[in-house]
């Protein structure tokens, strides 16, 4: 019993921080998707390689979300930036992260 009440404690202590939080978190997971389908062109660090520096929030095809989300889901037409398909949560951390 008392192993059960300290894991409930533990549960809703966990969920009250992300609640207080909850940005942190999604740029966590943005940062470990970009380093998983970005960081190839665009850099480690986002700072630019073969594709532009993503840091500087000044972006040529649009800057808010719903064009960031639009860039990263559907590609940019006549660039080198190909479709990536995800769902929208996932668009969204990492435009948390960058």
């Amino acid at each position: 019993m008392r192993v059960v009440s300290l894991l409930t404690i533990s549960i809703i202590g966990a969920a009250s921080l992300l609640a207080q939080h909850p940005n942190a978190t999604s740029a966590e997971a943005g940062k470990v998707l970009f380093q998983k389908r970005c960081a190839s062109c665009h850099g480690e660090n986002a700072r630019g390689g073969g594709a532009p520096d993503l840091t500087s929030g000044s972006w040529r095809h649009g800057g808010t979300e719903e064009d960031l989300i639009r860039n990263t889901t559907q590609g940019i037409p006549n660039t080198q930036m190909p479709p990536f398909p995800m769902p929208r949560e996932e668009a969204q951390s990492l435009i948390a992260f960058l």
